[in-house]
């Protein structure tokens, strides 16, 4: 079901009272005439547009003040199964803030109605009212209530306060693990005393989403609902970014040339600078351990959706930087972009990338590319690629191995551990203990027939998490391969579970938690450390202005200089376990 664009649409004041300036009045003084004439002295912009309308209106604070507001246009069901496929019918909205809404919908039957009248929600229709109180989280809430997605009570948020503080200490796994309960208690009863006026979506967020990402669980952590992004789904920040010598550089843009140049360091965004505003998103971002390197990654990765969690939707996005390499300051105000846009490269890991295989001849070395194991429908594609790529590893006679597990933050142990197949030298269980369906793989995993038994060298970086962690911390313990890149994002231990998504009553945030623990079979490591490569990698500015693969370079460098190697190649018939281990 769609709805499209009303063809009309009118102000009002609350059902009580008018709390609108008299517009019309203004209007009829003159400037109506006067904006509109001002609207073709120039090109007109989308951004310019919007701003005359804004105001024309009384201004942007004026219309801060709108509770109420009627809707008058077409609701369009789209059914391809049914006979008419599409159905239009008239429509009329009536919303008010903070969540009570009506939408009335003129049929052939007789009218029809559902809604919500901030307690209860119905739908009605010309033989019967049906109570239905799902209706408050219909994202139709959301589309028609002229703020209710954008300002909360004090009354709703206090209420989503105490849920998440319950669904925390008493479904989390392991809420205490980094952050005590003492602390803790203190953080909440702090944040609780905060919540003494009405609050934008984007401020309840910001003073909720801090405290889920104390816990520190990559899997347990706050989001602003989807419907939150339809409210301004054509306007994100348009730049894909990195955090290089603690520089945020400009690495690309999400549709279209990029409006700055690749390479660009960005020093302020609508006045506050890039230092400022990524310490900030830091508070809310969730990672195992509080890894860092993982918190980095993320807002590099989600930086335009984070943006907008914890800022809302500007005006405009003025943006000062320093051109590539150089000190010259300047400052373009940008077109935004689109939330599917943005998602498309958020979420490039969920729409199973190809795995990857090349050879290099003249080095004896194959590349594999893993860059996710979230091929949870797709297992046999991934066992498949495998089998077919140490086949051909194996015929090759090829002496080295590199595995690019870059940007691979987890999905299916199931796929990882077709790999660990290939890699181990004896076999060894995957997980600490029979996780539910996971059981199988706290046995022993059987080495694969055509294992590799050459020198492997891992690339990895900050994005490493959750069942990349669990791989990976394998390798790490029983000493497989050399780890190539920075330290990890994760460890060998990680919570998840399933049921663990929940929206909040009221403001519809959403809350992921882990309700189980996973870990790999290894002893001793340390669960608040990351892995730690055997060959750190740092990417200096300079590198990426000239387009250099730090990691592979350095992979490739050890290559050739293989013989301070050649004392970590064993085959595993001729190490016992005892040795393999003291090595």
């Amino acid at each position: 079901m769609t709805v499209k664009t009303p063809r009309k649409s009118v102000l009002m004041g609350n059902f009580e009272e008018a709390i609108i300036m008299n517009l019309e009045e203004e209007l009829e003084k003159g400037q109506r005439r006067n904006t509109l004439a001002s609207l073709f002295d120039a090109r007109p912009s989308i951004g310019g547009v919007l701003q005359k309308y804004t105001d024309v209106l009384g201004g942007k604070e004026a219309l801060g003040k709108i509770r109420t507001r009627k809707l008058l246009g077409e609701l369009i069901h789209d059914f391809p199964e049914d006979n008419p496929p599409k159905t239009v019918l008239p429509a009329e909205v009536t919303a008010a803030s903070p969540d009570r809404w009506k939408l009335l919908l003129k049929t052939t039957a007789g009218p029809q109605q559902m809604g919500y009248d901030g307690k209860h929600g119905w739908i009605q229709d010309n033989v019967r009212i049906t109570m239905d109180d799902t209706q408050a989280r219909s994202k139709l809430a959301y589309l028609f209530n002229p703020a209710a997605a954008l300002m909360f009570t004090e009354e709703d948020m206090q209420k989503d306060f105490i849920q998440l503080r319950s669904l925390l200490e008493n479904d989390h796994c392991c809420l205490y693990e980094y952050t005590g309960k003492e602390e803790f208690d203190r953080i909440f009863d702090e944040h609780f005393k905060l919540i003494d006026r009405p609050m934008r979506a984007d401020q309840f967020f910001k003073l909720t989403a801090s405290i889920v990402a104390k816990v520190g669980c990559m899997h347990t952590a706050l989001w602003m609902p989807g419907a939150f992004f339809d409210t301004g789904s054509d306007n994100l920040f348009p730049l894909q970014v990195k955090l290089i010598e603690e520089k945020l550089v400009v690495s690309g843009c999400y549709n279209g040339a990029p409006q700055v140049p690749v390479g660009s360091i960005i020093l302020e965004i609508n006045d506050r600078t890039a230092g400022d505003i990524f310490d900030e998103l830091r508070t809310i971002t969730s990672a195992d351990a509080l890894n860092p390197y993982f918190i980095d990654s993320q807002i590099e990765k989600r930086f335009a959706m984070f943006y907008a969690s914890l800022f809302g939707f500007p005006d405009k996005y003025s943006v000062t930087y320093t051109l590539p390499g150089k000190k010259t300051q300047v400052t373009a105000n940008l077109y935004p972009t689109d939330i599917g846009s943005v998602r498309n490269v958020v979420f490039a890991n969920s729409d199973h990338p190809p795995l990857g295989l090349e050879f290099i001849e003249d080095q004896s070395t194959a590349i594999i590319t893993v860059q996710t194991f979230s091929y949870y429908d797709r297992v046999d594609y991934f066992r498949d690629f495998m089998d077919d790529a140490f086949l051909k590893i194996k015929d090759k006679g090829i002496k080295n191995l590199i595995l690019d597990l870059r940007g691979n933050d987890g999905g299916d142990p199931f796929c990882s551990v077709i790999l660990y197949s290939y890699l181990e030298k004896r076999a060894v269980p995957y997980f600490a203990e029979p996780y539910g369906k996971y059981a199988e793989l706290a046995d022993p995993i059987p080495v694969a027939p055509n294992h590799f038994t050459g020198r492997l060298f891992i690339l990895l970086d900050g994005r490493c998490g959750s069942t990349n962690g669990h791989f990976s911390a394998l390798l790490k313990y029983h000493r497989i391969g050399k780890f190539v890149g920075t330290p990890s994002g994760s460890t060998y231990k990680c919570n998840a579970g399933s049921n663990t998504e929940v929206r909040l009553d009221k403001t519809r945030l959403i809350l992921t938690f882990g309700r189980s623990t996973f870990a790999a079979a290894v002893e001793g490591m340390d669960k608040a450390s990351p892995i730690m490569p055997d060959h750190p990698v740092q990417v200096k500015y300079q590198d990426f202005l000239d387009g250099k693969d730090v990691f592979m370079e350095t992979t490739l460098g050890i290559i050739k200089n293989a013989k301070s190697y050649n004392t970590w190649i064993f085959s595993h018939r001729t190490v016992s376990v005892v040795n393999w281990r003291s090595l």
